[in-house]
């Protein structure tokens, strides 16, 4: 348990957990630590890399945010019960080692070769045999995140980026292809505000107060999306761009402020 935790501490620290592989195999190659250490502190790696799934998801919507919950619970549930049977699941694997090499990895001489690729072989079947064994949970794991994370309403989906969130990518062309996708979900967005806008004129008084409140949410997001699609489409135009992709982004610009003042509209119209 202690070099699970210090596996997990170190995957946290580095940000990365093949980083974090790659320092455990030197530590055994260097004899400091011997094979069921370096496998606790391969265990504590998988729980540590779910770290920077949920510190990246923090800035996603309700999806990515469940994704990195699942990825969390799917790799400490694993974790758990390797560890509660490390002995038998390391026997096995030295019975390959054995097989491949004739010699043993949890010998004495924990130092060479045999005893890294052990490891290695150990990372793969761990992960390979908890999916074999969690893909049959997967509707019971998918309850258990949704519940512990649900959804305020159909508008949570949509509170944060999705196409852009991560950042500019290798080229400006590719950014730009992101930046319009992420229009064509604010215009859904701007289409859902002209929905409720149209309600208004068939439902009955007591359901007045709630399109009300949607609408108002709507425009809301429209104005943040608006502002970050901006933003970015700015960053874009920082860089060496042909005179399309400078022309696309001029368009692109209008565009999205085209579609923040439609759904300002909306609003205004409702009050």
């Amino acid at each position: 348990i202690l070099f699970v935790i210090v596996g997990f501490l170190l995957t946290v620290i580095v940000q990365s957990s093949s980083a974090s592989l790659a320092i455990t195999l030197v530590m055994v190659a260097q004899g400091w630590i011997d094979f069921k250490m370096a496998a606790a502190m391969f265990l504590g790696g998988n729980v540590g890399t779910t770290i920077t799934a949920l510190l990246a998801a923090l800035i996603g919507n309700i999806h990515a945010k469940r994704a990195a919950l699942f990825h969390c619970i799917f790799n400490v549930l694993g974790v758990i019960w390797v560890l509660a049977m490390l002995d038998e699941f390391l026997v096995g694997i030295d019975y390959i080692i054995m097989y491949l090499f004739g010699h043993s990895a949890m010998g004495d001489s924990i130092n060479n070769a045999d005893t890294t690729i052990a490891l290695s072989i150990f990372h793969t079947v761990f992960n390979i045999i908890n999916t074999l064994v969690f893909i049959w949970f997967i509707p019971h794991l998918e309850k258990l995140v949704v519940r512990l994370m649900p959804s305020n309403d159909e508008d949570d989906e949509q509170t944060h980026l999705q196409y852009i969130s991560m950042g500019m990518m290798s080229t400006p062309e590719l950014s730009i292809s992101n930046a319009r996708m992420e229009m064509q979900l604010m215009a859904k967005m701007i289409d859902k505000i002209c929905v409720s806008y149209m309600a208004l004129l068939f439902e009955k008084p007591k359901n007045v107060g709630r399109l009300l409140q949607k609408i108002k949410k709507r425009e809301e997001i429209t104005d943040k999306i608006e502002l970050e699609i901006s933003k970015y489409l700015t960053k874009c135009a920082e860089g060496e761009l042909s005179a399309s992709a400078s022309r696309r982004i001029k368009e692109m610009l209008r565009m999205v402020n085209d579609l923040e003042r439609i759904a300002d509209i909306f609003y205004q119209l409702s009050l």
